[in-house]
C-alpha cells in the first residue's frame, strides 16, 4: 500500500521535491550573504532588546536599509506552505475525480485502510517539508531576528510552529472540498482562498489584538523601554505630554522634536524629561511569541482535524 501510494503521488513529491530544493539553494546563497555582512559589522552585540552601544545605532540601519528588498520578497513565501498542503492533498482528490479509488478497494483493500494510508503518509510528507522550510527560514532570518526579534509577521510566520499548522490546513481544505465536489481545480481554488482569507484575517483584526490584551506602558524619555518592547510587536508608541490643552505641540516646538522615534528622542531627552514628556507604547512583548505561536497553531490545526473529519466520515458513508 505504501509502494502504490508513492507510485501514484510520485509525480507530485517530485515536484515538491524540486521546488524546495531550488527554494534552499537561493536562501542559502542569500544568506550566507546575509551572516558574512552582519559579521563584517559586528553586529553580534547590538540588540534592540538592549541598550545598544553608540556604535551600533548607524550600523544596524545600514544593514537593515541594505537588505529590505530582499527581506520583503521573502513576503510571497508565505505561499509555501499552501503549495505544499496543495501538492499533498492533489493527488488524493485526483483519485476521486478519475474514480481509480474504486479499484483499490476491489483488491482487498478496505476503504478504511486506504483512505488511512494515503492520510498518514500525505500528513507525514507535508509536515517533513514544512520542517524543513521552517528550520531553513529560521537560520536565514537569524541576523534579523537577533536585531528586531521575532514577533514581526515577517518572522513569526515563518518560524516556529505555525508554517506547519499552516500547511496542514491548506492541505485538509483541498482534500476536504475535493472529496466532496470530487473536482480537484475547484477544490484548489477553495483551498487557496479560504488560505489567504483566513491568514489574513488574524494577522490583520485578530493575532496582535485579541489573543492577548496589549500591554500600555510609559516610561521617561531617554531611558530604557520596559523588558520585550522593542523587540516586541508595537501597535503603536510615541510621546505622551501632562498638562493643559497646547502643552504638548508647546513642547515639541520647545524641545526641537522633528521625529518619536527612540533614536530621534536621544538627543532631546533631558528637554523632554524636564517638560515631563514620557515615552509610550502599545504592544506585545516578545516574551509571548511561544503562546502566541501556540494560539495560532492550534486554531489551524483545530480546524485541519475538523475538515480531516468530514472527510474520513464522506468517504466511509457518502463515497462511492
Amino acid at each position: 500500500m505504501t509502494w502504490l501510494t508513492w507510485r501514484q503521488q510520485r509525480l507530485e513529491a517530485l515536484l515538491g521535491a524540486a521546488v524546495m530544493a531550488a527554494l534552499a539553494a537561493v536562501l542559502v546563497i542569500t544568506g550566507r550573504h546575509i551572516a558574512a555582512a552582519y559579521d563584517h559589522a559586528r553586529l553580534a552585540a547590538c540588540s534592540l532588546g538592549h541598550a545598544q552601544p553608540n556604535s551600533c545605532g548607524d550600523n544596524v540601519l545600514h544593514f537593515t536599509a541594505r537588505f529590505s528588498s530582499l527581506v520583503n520578497l521573502t513576503t510571497w513565501l508565505n505561499m509555501v506552505p499552501l503549495l505544499i498542503g496543495i501538492l499533498v492533498a492533489a493527488p488524493i482528490v485526483l483519485e476521486f475525480e478519475h474514480g481509480t479509488h474504486r479499484l483499490a478497494w476491489t483488491q482487498t483493500i478496505t476503504r478504511r485502510r486506504w483512505l488511512g494510508t494515503r492520510l498518514t503518509l500525505a500528513a507525514a510528507a507535508a509536515i517533513a517539508a514544512a520542517l524543513a522550510f521552517t528550520l531553513l527560514m529560521t537560520w536565514w532570518r537569524g541576523p534579523f531576528d537577533h536585531l528586531a526579534g521575532r514577533f514581526d509577521t515577517g518572522a513569526f510566520d515563518f518560524e516556529g510552529a505555525v508554517p506547519i499548522a499552516y500547511t496542514l490546513f491548506a492541505a485538509s481544505v483541498v482534500l476536504a472540498v475535493g472529496t466532496v465536489l470530487r473536482r480537484t481545480l475547484p477544490a484548489i481554488a477553495v483551498g487557496l482562498v479560504s488560505f489567504l482569507v483566513l491568514r489574513l484575517g488574524i494577522e490583520g483584526w485578530i493575532r496582535y489584538q485579541h489573543y492577548l490584551a496589549p500591554l500600555h506602558k510609559t516610561w521617561p524619555v531617554g531611558t530604557p523601554a520596559p523588558a520585550g518592547e522593542a523587540t516586541g510587536y508595537i501597535t503603536s508608541n510615541g510621546l505622551t505630554f501632562t498638562g493643559p490643552p497646547g502643552a504638548g505641540r508647546q513642547m515639541i516646538q520647545a524641545c526641537n522634536v522633528t521625529y518619536t522615534d527612540p533614536r530621534s528622542l536621544q538627543g532631546v531627552s533631558a528637554c523632554l524629561r524636564h517638560h515631563h514628556a514620557l515615552q509610550y507604547a502599545i504592544y506585545q512583548p516578545a516574551s509571548r511569541f511561544w503562546t502566541f505561536q501556540a494560539i495560532e497553531a492550534g486554531i489551524f490545526l483545530a480546524l485541519s482535524l475538523i475538515l480531516v473529519a468530514t472527510t474520513i466520515w464522506w468517504v466511509n458513508h457518502r463515497l462511492t
